[in-house]
């Protein structure tokens, strides 16, 4: 497993497989246009508002090397900063610093889809919110090379703004 696919692991965004895609054929029927979404009460945050901030990974049932940590970025502005701290491969590689990924997000309905820039490359992913609220993120994805049904999810908890 790259470091990126690892990274986008951790964040709630391994590489998500885009298969399965065919034209419609003769029986498709169109699609519903899409609809407008109900109307929010006054002072009532989305799930990007809510988003924005820092959050820690507290809680996942992935396999990661013990010691892992990573804390993720989202700013109001759509762009986000993921930092690993992964003792086990710091060791191996000598270094002594942990290692940093930037790139952006969307949020579209209960879907987060993360982009990560990388030097060399691009890597996009999309997970299910499943819950988020002022304190804590809760998503899922399917596992990469899973089958129907394996999905990982990780727990998030916000980091405090320190004053």
């Amino acid at each position: 497993m790259n470091v990126r696919r690892l990274a986008l692991t951790a964040v709630f965004a391994t590489m998500l497989a885009i298969g399965g895609c065919t034209s419609p054929g003769e029986d498709a029927k169109p699609e519903d246009p899409p609809q407008a979404p109900p109307p929010r009460a006054k002072g009532e945050k989305t799930k990007a508002d809510l988003l924005v901030g820092k959050w820690k990974l507290v809680k996942h049932n992935a396999t990661l090397a013990d010691g892992y940590q990573q804390t993720v970025e989202y700013s109001p502005d759509g762009k986000l900063t993921i930092w690993i701290d992964n003792p086990a491969k710091r060791a191996k590689e000598r270094r002594g610093n942990p290692r940093t990924e930037s790139g952006t997000y969307r949020v579209e309905g209960t879907k987060l889809i993360l982009t990560l820039i990388g030097p060399a490359d691009t890597s996009e992913s999309t997970v299910t919110i499943d819950s988020i609220a002022a304190d804590k993120l809760v998503t899922t994805h399917l596992s990469p090379g899973a089958g129907e049904g394996e999905r990982l999810f990780f727990e998030f908890e916000r980091v405090p703004m320190k004053l």
